[in-house]
């Protein structure tokens, strides 16, 4: 009698243990989904006050979720059979992680070409130039635009000219170096972070100078025609480079000096830098 009774008070702590550190999960959980839903909707909704999943009349349908990361997934067979809350507890929160992850893709991704969108590229710009701001460093800012895009589209349709940005994603990123950042802007536009914390001479010359080498790199990248299936389409690039100074609190306005860059380039032809 004492053993099992033994045995049960010690199935109690083992069950009071895992719904404790699941509903911790969960807590962490709803702060980080605040912080996204803030994000997106601010000041529509909170999900942080809301009680553990464990004291919910019917967790199934909460909206809670996880980690930054594709959370392992807990293996239920592998737990003993009859009724386990931890066990419940666990399936519910590994699924709305994943939920979160998802979401978080889609706020962060272009599903197209599975680039940084404008959202996540704008928090970048701010992120670098704090950090080069504390080194002392320019780095460049380019807008580039896929030349007679909608031509493509007409001609080929929209599955082909879709076909053709992700191409051109691809062979950009191929080029770009380590601490280069390329994101899609919008439609047939793509943005890009460059490092030029590897050119020797610092002054505005020189890094202005490398600048338009790595930009005119990409261009020539595309000068062999891609293939869509069977398929071969030229394309061009026109890119608008501006040097930016970290220490300078406008950000919107050297975001703006690079998109009108691009645009004088595209008024002198296509391929142009």
């Amino acid at each position: 009698m004492l053993f099992r009774s033994l045995a049960r008070r010690r199935r109690r702590i083992v069950i009071y243990q895992a719904e404790r550190q699941a509903n911790n999960r969960i807590r962490r959980a709803c702060r980080q989904l605040d912080s996204l839903l803030e994000g997106l909707w601010p000041g529509e909704i909170s999900l942080a006050g809301s009680q553990p999943l464990a004291q919910q009349p019917n967790p199934e349908t909460q909206l809670l979720a996880g980690e930054m990361d594709p959370p392992p997934l807990h293996n239920a067979a592998s737990l003993p059979a009859g009724n386990h809350p931890e066990r419940d507890l666990d399936r519910v929160t590994d699924r709305l992680q994943l939920f979160l992850y998802s979401a978080r893709n889609l706020a962060l991704l272009d599903p197209l070409t599975q680039l940084p969108n404008r959202r996540y590229f704008l928090n970048q710009v701010s992120q670098t130039a704090a950090r080069k701001s504390l080194l002392g460093q320019q780095f460049g800012l380019l807008f580039v635009d896929v030349d007679k895009f909608k031509v493509i589209n007409d001609s080929y349709g929209h599955a082909v000219g879709d076909a053709v940005l992700v191409h051109v994603c691809q062979r950009l990123r191929a080029i770009l170096e380590m601490d280069d950042f390329i994101a899609r802007w919008g439609g047939d536009e793509l943005a890009v972070i460059l490092d030029l914390s590897n050119v020797e001479d610092q002054s505005r010359e020189s890094l202005a100078r490398a600048a338009r080498e790595r930009a005119q790199r990409m261009v020539d990248s595309l000068i062999a025609p891609l293939h869509v299936g069977d398929l071969p389409i030229a394309v061009s690039l026109s890119i608008g480079i501006t040097l930016v100074d970290p220490r300078d609190a406008d950000l919107t306005a050297v975001i703006q000096r690079a998109d009108v860059a691009m645009y004088q380039a595209k008024q002198i032809g296509r391929a142009h830098v």
